[in-house]
């Protein structure tokens, strides 16, 4: 369908429904990211609590436990002892995180990673040995985070720097002679040794789980896109009904009643009579005057018309009486082939032919003018000048005596085509 045929109406509702799915598209999209930002900020936040928790109890272990204990079991140190679950701080966080675990089961994961690590399972992976190498490089660097792609899903991965080599701990790091016996038993004596006082031993590395939270944000968006779109087909459902009683409507009243004046079916100044809301009114109004004035237009010009045709009659009576009582012969011939048309009745009278013989021939072939005459000296003279007066001619009458007379005649226009009245 054209666009020129489409009606204004429809392209109205249709125009603000699609601004309306195009707002809604927008917000549901906006929604969503917010939403989506939201998860992370609190998976940061959370990252955040759970690490500094756990830097918090290596701090302690560092500061306060071992210090205490040492001098508590200082004997059993020098025969061998060893008992990681409170001489190892990394020991100890990580069987916390262990039963942390236990008791939330969601994927959260925490590791003490390090390099050359007492414990395989502190071990840093291909990953954290490059982030690993970036916080060595760079001494002022102190917490790497980004979002990771992993089997389970995206997570939030937050790692920081976590144990400097203390003095206190390098009796259980330094040379393997020094370390406890029992040290040794248990871990052997080739990871985690040789360190040296305030080197980076440890990174404190968490990821918080990001899958859950944004499924949980695009179920969200999904309701908040669901009562977008029953507002829209609401708000469209409206429109519908205010395009009807707004547009549709009055317009349809205007246009019945324009169709109905035009048919014939209305009389022209017919008025609308239905109030119609707002500006149509002013149309209404507007198309009543129109309608007045038109027909105050349409009757002055009939009456025209009805005195002009009168007075045309008039005259038309007027030249008819003239011509058909003149006392001069007059007659009305066809120019291209000189057939008669009319003639009055001093014709007749003069030449004793009657108006009946005559209509529809010519002089020729009445026996009027003599074949031999100079007949094509006058028609140029017509062609020439339209006209001329005064002319000797001689004619026949119907019993062929000869009339001699002064023979005038003119060109006129009558429905279209050239006479000769003579």
């Amino acid at each position: 369908m054209p666009l020129r045929r489409v009606k204004v109406g429809l392209v109205f509702v249709l125009g603000v429904g699609a601004i309306l799915i195009a707002f809604a598209a927008g917000a549901i999209s906006w929604i969503n990211q917010e939403l989506h930002e939201q998860a992370l900020s609190e998976a940061k936040a959370k990252a955040r609590i759970l690490l500094d928790r756990n830097i918090a109890t290596h701090e302690y272990f560092t500061a306060q436990l071992k210090p205490s204990l040492y001098g508590i079991v200082k004997d059993l140190m020098a025969q061998g002892y060893f008992e990681p679950k409170w001489m190892s701080s990394t020991y100890a966080v990580r069987e916390q995180q262990k039963l942390f675990q236990k008791l939330n089961p969601k994927e959260y994961y925490y590791k003490e990673v390090a390099i050359n690590a007492r414990s395989p399972e502190n071990e840093a992976d291909k990953f954290e040995r490059k982030v690993f190498d970036k916080f060595m490089n760079d001494p002022k660097m102190e917490e790497w985070s980004g979002i990771r792609q992993l089997a389970g899903g995206p997570y939030f991965v937050l790692i920081r720097r976590s144990e400097k080599m203390s003095k206190a701990c390098l009796r259980c790091h330094s040379d393997p002679s020094q370390a406890p016996n029992g040290l040794v038993q248990k871990y052997g004596d080739v990871r985690s040794f040789h360190r040296s006082l305030g080197e980076l031993t440890s990174l404190a590395s968490i990821r918080v789980p990001l899958g859950q939270a944004y499924l949980q944000a695009n179920k969200t968006t999904q309701k908040f896109a669901i009562g977008f779109a029953a507002m829209i087909v609401a708000v469209f459902l409206m429109l519908i009904l205010l395009n009807r009683k707004i547009f549709a409507r009055p317009l349809q009243i205007v246009r019945h009643e324009a169709v109905e004046i035009t048919t014939g079916n209305l009389d022209l100044g017919h008025q609308i009579q239905t109030r119609l809301p707002g500006e149509w009114e002013d149309l209404a109004v507007a198309f009543n005057t129109m309608s007045t004035e038109l027909k105050k237009d349409r009757d002055t010009l009939q009456k025209r018309v009805e005195e002009a045709t009168a007075a045309l009659q008039a005259s038309e009576s007027r030249f008819s009486t003239l011509f058909k009582s003149s006392p001069i012969w007059m007659a009305l011939n066809r120019f291209d082939d000189g057939t008669y048309l009319d003639a009055n009745e001093a014709f007749s009278r003069i030449t004793g032919f009657s108006r009946d013989e005559i209509l529809g021939r010519t002089a020729a072939q009445i026996g009027l003018w003599d074949p031999d005459s100079d007949r094509e000296r006058f028609v140029d003279a017509l062609r020439s000048q339209g006209q001329f007066d005064g002319r000797e001619a001689v004619f026949y009458d119907k019993d062929g005596k000869p009339i001699h007379t002064l023979w005038s005649a003119r060109l006129v226009e009558i429905d279209g085509q050239q006479c000769v009245l003579n």
